[in-house]
């Protein structure tokens, strides 16, 4: 047995189990996780499109979670979320390739839609900037900032190339991030742009080709360092030095101070942690467990990441700790319903019975020839009586 698999031979065959893929019901599978920013709460969703808090606490972290309730209105799949994010208290958007809904009190409004039809725009990529307080929504057409307020609400911004060439149609973005003081985003094919911040309606201006590199699947910020997703591995965009790792999905960094610790990798199956100061290529951990790039959140040398199997804290080490998904509650209102409902139920059936009963006697009676007005007995005398009268006439002579 390894770390991640139990491994059975059998015949000329090894079959492999993975040990922690226990998805028991539809609660456990964690479909999106909120980003750490200031304070200590992050949320998820699960499967059930229940949202749910979690207060990610470095030093003494905890292991239960908290259930505030269905969202009503939304309308996703698990494979198709792109990001879910909270912008204020109680305020979060959540973006599927084709949709961008805003959830708050726990209800979902669908701000922004595209075709399903083939050859349309998806999106790629969100980013709320706390320093600017805008959204940015990259899709594979054009990068945007959301404003409700207008008709159209996404307005796009240009990327620029090196040769001043505006591009609002074809940009494909593939990330977004900020530091202290200027956004970046990247580009699948066309490389790194920038502008400073604050200057929302700017274009942003490529910063370095990244062509030598084929394919740039996104970009963070950690510290004062860049570091690139690319198809040929991880590159620190400051002195292009490349992390010649493969099979990755993503890379996440701390949002809260940046620190220049590191950052987290996300492979198709298992993560790992690259510290600044680790010299080798990280091994991944963990490779039973398929974690989505929207189920992340990162604290240090910490994380709590979400998949099929539930939700995770990483301990900063080697350790993948699970955290209990807690279930819904019967509200006691909704337990007062349901009781009066069982009531008034019974009480019905109740009914139903004596009067079903009342009608058999009358029907035998009226058989039998018996006037209950001219006999004086009750009910249940004039009852016996008829069931004597009964007994007589199927008696054999």
């Amino acid at each position: 047995m390894g770390k991640d698999f139990l491994h059975l031979a059998c015949k000329e065959a090894m079959l492999s189990f993975a040990l922690r893929q226990n998805s028991a019901d539809l609660d456990n599978n964690v479909l999106a996780v909120s980003d750490k920013r200031t304070g200590d709460s992050i949320f998820f969703i699960t499967d059930d499109l229940r949202l749910h808090l979690y207060k990610f606490v470095y030093n003494h972290p905890e292991f239960k979670s908290k259930s505030l309730g269905k969202i009503e209105g939304l309308d996703i799949v698990g494979n198709d979320i792109i990001k879910f994010l909270e912008t204020s208290p109680n305020t979060f958007f959540l973006a599927t390739r084709k949709k961008l809904y805003k959830i708050k009190s726990n209800r979902a409004e669908c701000l922004l839609q595209f075709s399903n039809t083939k050859e349309q725009n998806n999106i790629t990529s969100l980013y709320y900037s706390t320093a600017e307080h805008c959204l940015y929504v990259g899709t594979r057409e054009y990068l945007g900032i959301i404003d409700e307020q207008q008709d159209h609400i996404v307005t796009p911004i240009p990327v620029v190339s090196d040769k001043g060439v505006k591009d609002t149609i074809d940009a494909y973005i593939t990330g977004i991030c900020e530091n202290e003081d200027s956004i970046y985003v990247t580009t699948l094919n066309k490389g790194l742009y920038g502008r400073p911040l604050n200057r929302p309606q700017e274009s942003f201006w490529q910063i370095r080709d990244l062509s030598g590199y084929e394919s740039v699947y996104g970009v963070i910020v950690n510290g004062r360092n860049k570091y690139l997703n690319t198809s040929l591995g991880i590159v620190n965009e400051e002195n292009a030095t490349l992390l010649p790792v493969k099979h990755v999905k993503s890379i996440s960094g701390a949002l809260e101070k940046n620190p220049n610790e590191g950052f987290f990798i996300l492979y198709y199956y298992g993560m790992s942690f690259k510290g600044l100061d680790d010299a080798g290529v990280p091994e991944p951990l963990f490779c039973d467990l398929a974690f989505s790039k929207s189920c992340i959140a990162v604290n240090g040398r910490k994380a709590v990441l979400g998949c099929k199997s539930g939700l995770f804290l990483f301990d900063g080490k080697s350790g993948l700790l699970p955290i209990l998904i807690e279930k819904e509650e019967m509200s006691y209102a909704l337990y007062i319903i349901l009781s009066i409902a069982v009531l008034l139920s019974a009480f019905l059936a109740l009914f139903l019975l004596k009067r079903r009963k009342r009608g058999t006697r009358k029907a035998l009676m009226d058989k039998k020839g018996i006037n209950p007005d001219d006999v004086g007995m009750n009910w249940e005398e004039l009852e016996m009586d008829v069931h004597k009268v009964d007994k007589k006439s199927q008696d054999p002579v």
